[in-house]
């Protein structure tokens, strides 16, 4: 975090994603890829500062321009890492990789909410339906294993960690809590590796892949945009 002075008060501004959470995301993502860039800007330290357009505008522009460089991890790209397992307002959750398994109203409700429209009103709701309370927190796997063991053993995945089954009366609930303290490294790894399994999934219903061919090429689409695992121990 950096801090900003503004008037006799101090405000802190992140300088990684693990420092922004899913609210204020939100509201960037929500914003008119349209405006202007100093318009965007002005926007982007509104939100994450909590003081209004006016405020902001009011600011010295040494004091902006020095911000602005801490700023620029937001608009670059970085390697995706799927936190598998998180802690979150004092709970842990963890990914649901077994999307093969689930439910056809828990894939109906999957689909409707990460339709690219609606995926900035929606990005707490999904993530809620995606990262589910942990029955048993466990070591996670490796990129490597766990895509070889979805495509060869995909019983061995159970046994990583177990997570609730999909209760779509608590996705509200959960979706408020993740809104509020889930953060942008957890966020940006999951919808990433989200899509990697819709990927993986659509190629096992294929009959002209080989299992062998499968992963090979999704371990090598994975790898291409840089999408890993932050490997968690049990503690």
């Amino acid at each position: 975090m950096i801090n900003l002075e503004y008037k006799g008060e101090t405000y802190e501004l992140p300088t990684k994603f693990s420092e922004i959470t899913l609210n204020k995301y939100m509201k960037i993502v929500a914003l008119d890829v349209k405006d202007k860039p100093i318009s965007k800007l002005v926007d982007i330290l509104s939100i994450l500062t909590g003081l209004s357009i006016d405020e902001i505008k009011d600011i010295s522009v040494d004091q902006v321009g020095a911000i602005t460089n801490h700023l620029q991890f937001l608009f670059k790209s970085e390697t995706k890492v799927l936190i598998d397992q998180v802690k979150i307002n004092g709970k842990w959750y963890g990914f649901n990789k077994n999307l093969h398994k689930i439910k056809f109203g828990e894939y109906i409700d999957l689909e409707e909410f990460s339709k690219k429209e609606q995926l900035s009103k929606n990005l707490h709701i999904l993530m809620a339906m995606l990262y589910r309370p942990l029955k048993q927190r466990k070591k996670s796997s490796t990129l490597h294993n766990f895509i070889k063991n979805y495509i060869y053993d995909r019983e061995k995945l159970v046994k990583e960690y177990e997570i609730e089954k999909y209760d779509e009366n608590n996705i509200m609930i959960r979706a408020d809590i993740f809104k509020k303290y889930m953060t942008v490294d957890v966020i940006l790894g999951a919808m990433f590796f989200f899509i990697i399994l819709k990927r993986i999934y659509i190629n096992n219903l294929k009959q002209s892949s080989t299992k062998k061919e499968m992963m090979k090429e999704v371990i090598k689409y994975m790898k291409a945009s840089g999408v890993n695992f932050k490997p968690i121990g049990v503690g």
